[in-house]
């Protein structure tokens, strides 16, 4: 029988001093994980949006809508400024005086323009994937392929060019065509090939060296000179 107790009080001891000593490493594991998550608040992260644009924006985000609404919708801007430099202009190095907002997706680059600060001017999207259409394409020369960074540049588009520019900074050398479509839309659309080539104005653009190339991004706008693009220096450091 003192056995049996000694063997019951023994094991209750156990147990106790068992328990204490998870408790306590359990104690110590949770302040070692709140210190460190507490450390890492206090880290300034990169600068990361997990939301995506889809191909609805350009039909519901367009020039003439509320800005109020695009606000809404895209959330908070990564970048803001009051003046910008539009593709189409007549002094090249002029900046135009308006409100401008730079937004960065998981998905793409989104600018968006207005001169009033009420209304939409312009819109350009530059996406990383193939994952945005342009469903105006089909309208322009019959493609089926819609997708930006899949539509190729062809013969037939040549007709439709109404304007034409190259863009070139340090890193890049991008060739912007501006088509005009008229009922229903009433917009410009300026689309952007990667040149590749050591063109430094729009009288030397080739249009054959163009065709089968990529169109990665387009501005929509209901004016030529309010067309605008997003540089290398405007974008993060997506690595």
């Amino acid at each position: 029988m003192n056995d049996l107790m000694l063997n019951i009080f023994g094991g209750i001891v156990g147990g106790i001093v068992s328990g204490f000593f998870v408790y306590v490493i359990q104690v110590m594991h949770n302040n070692h994980k709140n210190k460190k998550d507490e450390q890492q608040r206090r880290i300034v992260q990169p600068f990361k949006d997990s939301k995506v644009i889809t191909t609805d924006i350009l039909r519901y985000l367009k020039p003439g809508v509320s800005l109020e609404l695009a606000k809404n919708h895209l959330g908070t801007f990564y970048k803001y400024a009051k003046a910008d430099n539009p593709i189409f202009y007549e002094n090249d190095n002029s900046y135009f005086e308006t409100n401008s907002y730079l937004y960065v997706f998981s998905n793409a680059y989104l600018k968006i323009t207005s001169e009033d600060n009420i209304s939409i001017d312009s819109i350009t999207v530059i996406p990383f994937y193939p994952d945005i259409e342009i469903d105006v394409w089909q309208e322009l020369i019959g493609a089926k392929e819609t997708r930006l960074n899949k539509i190729l540049f062809s013969e037939e588009m040549i007709d439709r060019i109404f304007e034409r520019t190259v863009l070139r900074t340090t890193h890049e050398s991008i060739c912007a065509f501006n088509i005009f479509i008229g009922r229903p839309k009433y917009q410009y659309y300026t689309f952007f090939v990667n040149a590749d080539f050591d063109w430094m104005n729009e009288d030397d653009i080739i249009y054959e060296n163009l065709i089968g190339k990529e169109i990665f991004g387009i501005c929509v706008g209901h004016l030529n000179t309010k067309s605008f693009y997003i540089y290398d220096y405007e974008k993060i450091d997506r690595t």
